[in-house]
């Protein structure tokens, strides 16, 4: 793991990783200390609720619960250190893949660990009656074999929350990275420009309101992307230098509720 150095203070801060010193419970702990401003949109707690598999006997209890402030989609949490065999972690992920509950024991379960969702019980009914479940892996450092593997086997979505701390201080820095559950207030399709892989032309780039021409900062899965928004006419284009995203395809770009530009596959 990388280091980073504070230039306020000119002090390095050593990723916690590489130091051997943290337990998943620690991992748990922080993530659900800065849920708020980590999952923006969403009611997000601890969680302990038991799924069962619709394809086997077996069972497994949830590390977190996010559902969007919207009763629009609600998402299970595993949280995991790098470094443990990766067994037990995809019987856990093959339960949340395609779990069955019951909706009743699930709405009592969310009101008592959040009481912000007391009176909201109709809401949790529907939602967890009608949408299936999203499915979010956080690990505590980069490791790219792992990642991928479960990114090919599983459909989720995953990120890293790598924690940096120094001598000097008991302060820590942390930094999030990945495809986490996000809540959009709108989408738009990008074109890809068959004669230049670095362009896409935008369409309908309502989107964009608000959004200076020029350069602009996106993500897509473990990327931050600059990208540069041109205009011609009426057309809005997006050029990505040495674009990283799937050559020869059409997008789809999301703006969330906290402005940040989201790209993903169709």
């Amino acid at each position: 793991m990388a280091q980073v150095l504070v230039t306020s203070e000119n002090v390095w801060y050593q990723g916690i990783a590489s130091l051997k010193n943290i337990y998943e419970k620690n991992l748990e702990h922080r993530v659900v200390k800065f849920s708020k401003e980590i999952f923006v949109g969403y009611y997000s707690f601890q969680s302990a609720f038991t799924f069962k598999s619709r394809v086997s006997t077996d069972t497994s209890a949830s590390d977190m619960l996010l559902i969007a402030e919207d009763f629009s989609q609600w998402v299970i949490v595993e949280l995991e250190l790098m470094g443990k065999p990766l067994g037990h972690t995809k019987k856990q992920l093959t339960v949340f893949s395609d779990p069955t509950f019951e909706v009743d024991a699930l709405v009592k379960h969310c009101i008592t660990k959040d009481n912000r969702l007391k009176g909201k019980e109709a809401e949790l009914i529907k939602l967890f009656s009608n949408n299936d479940p999203g499915l979010l892996v956080i690990f505590d450092t980069y490791h790219k074999p792992t990642l991928e593997d479960i990114a090919i086997n599983f459909t989720c979505k995953i990120c890293v929350l790598e924690i940096y701390r120094t001598m000097n201080h008991d302060l820590e820095l942390y930094r999030m990275s990945g495809d986490y559950p996000y809540v959009n207030t709108g989408f738009c399709f990008l074109k890809y420009w068959p004669t230049n892989y670095d362009q896409y032309e935008i369409e309908k780039p309502g989107l964009f309101t608000g959004i200076a021409l020029g350069t602009i900062q996106l993500y897509y899965k473990m990327l931050v992307l600059n990208g540069l928004l041109t205009k011609s006419g009426s057309r809005y284009f997006l050029k990505i230098p040495q674009n990283p995203l799937p050559p020869a395809e059409d997008l789809k770009v999301f703006r969330t509720i906290d402005n940040k530009l989201i790209i993903e596959k169709l």
